[in-house]
């Protein structure tokens, strides 16, 4: 092998730090030599123009550069401490570190650059009748309900972990406090640092609500924030524009829809209605004097079939379930629940 080849793939060793000392050796004794400063100069041309692998490698070469590129620019009595320089450099060798200083910290900026630069957005979609779990960059873990969509950028950069909620999901996040972690919902902003909450935040239904499992959560509204504690509850009135910690709720009662559970507690006809045709990918319709009818406590499993689950919502008032040919579903009953 020639002369030029044996130091091109000992070059390319060196920025993968794999050089033994001999080699290593061997390649700083050639940049060294004021007699190939235009071979280090096209050397350090070719390599870097290639899609070369910026890895932990890399930025340690950057750094013995970088330590030699200090004793050329102070060749005279600046020597580091512990660090004996075996010759003296000339001008002309002082340029071609330079350039090759100059080279391996463009390498080291784009590599940190890419670190701490976001990569593409990502985004997870369910539809009717699904649940999804989705990991995050910082080991943040995301499990999306029904007809749900989470908006997450492929890294985290910052000072803040920023995602969009639109839908339902349970958040288990990973602890950091020197990154907030940030859920936007519609109007409403969750700030943690490290803990495990569930957000509901559906576009159709009337409220939005957070509800916390662990740890301790910042709800904002643009009119208001509040701080929740393990097993409270943070409801938002759309119509109203009015945040409000509600009574406590067990972590169960909102986490339940994770293994297929559906656990309904002081709500309506028509959510408990909008909840079901999201899980169970079924249309269903009812008269109009059903909509705000309470239903105060109501629990089902996932084994449950759809249409078992309308008839027992429909004793409640007297009502009855009339199943279309369409697969869909009517709700009829003679009770007005109208305001």
């Amino acid at each position: 092998m020639k002369r030029d080849e044996v130091i091109r793939e000992l070059f390319k060793k060196y920025l993968a730090g794999d050089c033994t000392p001999g080699e290593k050796s061997a390649i700083m004794a050639y940049f060294h030599s004021e007699n190939n400063e235009e071979a280090v100069r096209e050397l350090i041309r070719e390599e870097f123009s290639k899609d070369i692998p910026i890895d932990t490698h890399t930025i340690k070469t950057v750094e013995e550069v970088y330590a030699t590129f200090d004793w050329v620019q102070h060749p005279r009595n600046t020597r580091r401490p512990g660090i004996r320089l075996p010759f003296t450099l000339s001008s002309r060798v002082a340029a071609a570190w330079v350039g090759i200083f100059l080279s391996l910290a463009a390498v080291s900026y784009f590599y940190r650059l890419k670190k701490d630069t976001p990569g593409k957005t990502l985004t997870a979609v369910t539809v009717s009748g699904e649940r999804k779990k989705v990991t995050l960059n910082d080991g943040t873990i995301v499990w999306l309900n029904a007809a749900s969509r989470l908006t997450y950028p492929e890294l985290f950069s910052g000072d803040r972990r920023e995602v969009v909620l639109e839908g339902e999901g349970f958040f288990d996040v990973t602890r950091n406090p020197e990154k907030p972690f940030v859920i936007r919902s519609g109007t409403l902003k969750t700030t943690v640092l490290g803990t495990s909450f569930n957000i509901r935040a559906y576009r159709e239904d009337k409220t939005m609500s957070v509800a916390v499992v662990t740890g301790k959560v910042k709800v904002a509204s643009p009119e208001t924030e509040l701080y929740l504690k393990p097993d409270e509850l943070a409801v938002f009135d759309k119509k109203q524009r009015s945040l409000d910690k509600k009574a406590e709720s067990a972590a169960s009662e909102v986490t339940g829809w994770k293994d297929g559970a559906l656990r309904f507690r002081n709500t309506t006809f028509s959510e408990v209605t909008a909840v079901l045709q999201r899980s169970r990918g079924a249309g269903i319709a009812y008269e109009p004097r059903l909509e705000n009818c309470p239903v105060i406590h109501a629990d089902f499993d996932a084994g449950d079939s759809l249409e078992s689950i309308l008839n027992t919502l429909m004793i409640a008032v007297n009502g009855r379930v009339e199943k279309k040919t369409d697969g869909t579903y009517l709700l009829r009953s003679d009770v007005d629940c109208r305001l």
